[in-house]
């Protein structure tokens, strides 16, 4: 390679555009680092590749997702009697599997509680962490804890 084609190169890559050039496009796909995945212990299983039976009326849900060997499917027994439904995240951990999913927060018993209709807010600060509606503060020695670290770093 000569030195004016190593300029031209050098050149294209400085202005960013290297994709211009069917070489350096290729040296880029070869070299430039692609994003890996670090989640090595985790699955997610779409709502439409796995279902849920039960052994007998009433008991645990079993749930039976592909495997790796074509129309083979793994039965995994979970320890409810909901079953899951929409996409399901599959963590294994410490050799047992869990099973994570979404649910709609108005089905939950917890949601149907009642409430008040006063609106409310929380107000974050240096001073203190939150003041809340009733004027209440939480967290006042935040302010002092702050401003003393502070004024130790700048001394140092």
């Amino acid at each position: 390679m000569t030195e004016a084609e190593k300029t031209r190169l050098f050149t294209l890559l400085k202005r960013d555009q290297w994709t211009q050039d069917a070489y350096l496009s290729r040296m880029m796909r070869k070299h430039w680092r692609r994003g890996r995945n670090k989640t090595i212990n985790q699955i997610v299983v779409r709502s439409d590749q796995y279902r849920t039976f039960t052994l007998a009326e009433g008991g645990n849900i079993w749930i039976a997702v592909p495997g790796l060997e074509r129309r083979q499917l793994v039965t995994i027994p979970l320890n409810t009697t909901v079953a899951p439904t929409g996409t399901l995240r599959m963590i294994l951990r410490n050799g047992r599997v869990e099973v994570h999913y979404a649910i709609d927060a108005e089905t939950m018993p917890s949601s149907k509680r009642p409430c008040g209709s006063r609106k409310i807010g929380v107000d974050k600060g240096y001073t203190e962490v939150l003041t809340d509606s009733d004027g209440k503060h939480h967290g006042p020695e935040l302010g002092q804890l702050l401003s003393s670290e502070s004024d130790h770093r700048k001394a140092k």
